[in-house]
């Protein structure tokens, strides 16, 4: 662009008020040159500051996609606890029927009116098992909800990434118009642990993925 005005400025020296056709042609072709030249200058600013923009987008997305990857591991390590916990569980359980079959039989066979020591011992035992089997129950709870949570996160951040990819594109993605199905999930998720609970047996074992959450679970999501 500067050698074109220099060549512009050459030209209004040398030429005068007996300009050839030739001379006024090139003047006009010259002006058409600049003006072209000016176009493509600004169509290149552009395209970097798009080049720029594309990097910025690039490195996001990565940045979202380790995240994701690391969201992704921790759930794994949650489910392989949730499904020990689980065993434990129903071992406990297991147990406490046990204990309670023999103190039962224990009691029918009971002939004196003094206490047997190892019935004692037996019902201590009973209710030691009673309390971990609580405890058991209210950890394998909380890590549920702590699973629903990264899930959530997932979902969020694996949404919010096609969003924007989508917005600067000009075309809408699946995941925005299924947005609502996350919800309607997490609401069919609890009535079927209201159900379950309703229905289950004082003491009895609930699956997990039955189990009511802790109050104000849904509330804070």
């Amino acid at each position: 662009m500067s050698g074109l005005t220099v060549i512009d400025e050459d030209i209004e020296e040398y030429t005068g008020e007996d300009d050839t056709e030739t001379i006024k042609r090139l003047k006009i072709e010259l002006k058409e040159v600049k003006s072209r030249a000016e176009n493509a200058e600004g169509e290149i600013s552009r395209l970097k500051n798009l080049e720029n923009r594309v990097k910025e987008l690039s490195a996001i997305c990565q940045s979202k996609n380790t995240e994701i990857f690391a969201f992704e591991r921790k759930i794994k390590e949650l489910q392989i606890q949730i499904e020990v916990k689980d065993q434990q569980l129903v071992s406990m359980i297991s147990l406490n029927s046990e204990f309670k079959a023999l103190v039962e039989n224990k009691n029918k066979c009971e002939q004196t009116d003094f206490e047997d020591p190892l019935v004692s011992q037996l019902q201590a035992k009973i209710a030691e098992v009673n309390t971990e089997n609580e405890r058991l129950k209210d950890l394998l709870v909380a890590e549920i909800e702590e699973n629903q949570h990264f899930k959530n996160l997932i979902e969020t951040s694996s949404n919010g990434h096609h969003s924007s990819y989508s917005s600067s594109q000009g075309t809408p993605t699946k995941r925005q118009s299924n947005s609502e199905s996350p919800n309607a999930q997490i609401r069919q998720r609890r009535q079927d642990s209201i159900y379950a609970n309703k229905n289950a047996k004082q003491g009895g074992y609930i699956p997990s993925t039955l189990r009511r959450p802790k109050e104000g679970f849904f509330n804070n999501m």
